[in-house]
Order: C-alpha cells, then sequence, then structure tokens
C-alpha cells in the first residue's frame, strides 16, 4: 500500500498540468500525447526498513519531459525548474523526496521529433 500512496502524493502534487504541459502516469493508454507533456513513475527500490518503528519504503521517481525537438533545451530546463519548485525537498503527504537530479536524455529514440530531460527526485514514505 505504501508505494501506492507514494504514487498517489506525487499524481496529486504535479496535477494533469505543468505550464501548459499535460502530465501523464506511466502506461497510460491515450496514443498521441502531443509535442511537450510530462510522463512519471515512481520505482520502488526497498519495500521495508524494520530499523524504524514505522515501515519505510524507499525508491525514486522520474518525470520524463518532453518538448518539441530542434527547439533547444530552454523549454525544458524551464518545466524542470518548474517542477522543481513542486517536488524537491517535500514533505507531501506521507512521502519526503530528496534534492532532485536531471539527465539529459537527447533526442527520443521512439519519436524523433521530441527531445528529453529526464526530472528524477528519491523518495521515502512511511
Amino acid at each position: 500500500m505504501a508505494f501506492t500512496t507514494v504514487l498517489r502524493d506525487i499524481a496529486s502534487t504535479l496535477g494533469t498540468y505543468v505550464d501548459g504541459a499535460r502530465v501523464y502516469p506511466a502506461n497510460h493508454a491515450e496514443s498521441t500525447l502531443g509535442d511537450e507533456f510530462l510522463v512519471f513513475q515512481v520505482f520502488p527500490v526497498a519495500s521495508r526498513d524494520e530499523m524504524y518503528v514505522e515501515s519505510v519504503y524507499r525508491g525514486f521517481c522520474e518525470v520524463s519531459v518532453y518538448t518539441p525537438a530542434g527547439g533547444g533545451s530552454v523549454r525544458a530546463a524551464q518545466l524542470c525548474d518548474l517542477l522543481e519548485e513542486r517536488l524537491s525537498r517535500k514533505t507531501i503527504g506521507r512521502t519526503q523526496t530528496s534534492q532532485s537530479r536531471i539527465e539529459v536524455a537527447g533526442i527520443d529514440r521512439v519519436d524523433t521529433h521530441l527531445y528529453r530531460v529526464n526530472f528524477m527526485f528519491d523518495f521515502f514514505s512511511t
């Protein structure tokens, strides 16, 4: 149940849009996502840590930021800045997030019209 809680905490904080870019959970079934959107996924790493009174669940979250290819990285950076404000070093419900990091993935392999940057942060939740 704890990873479901984390997923709900992150989804509620992201909302459905970030500065006009639509937000989707991973494995979303919509066939056309557009030329600017975000896809988030929660990755569980450890399901329980018995050192603490309450069970602590750990993992990381990745938000893939897609923008049109050929336009530079400014728009992706703007969206990452907004994600930083919403998600980095926050307590969201029962979820505590860490400092974020960014990984530039470049031109998307599946759709070369898109440029991708991954915004990531670790979390723990009780």
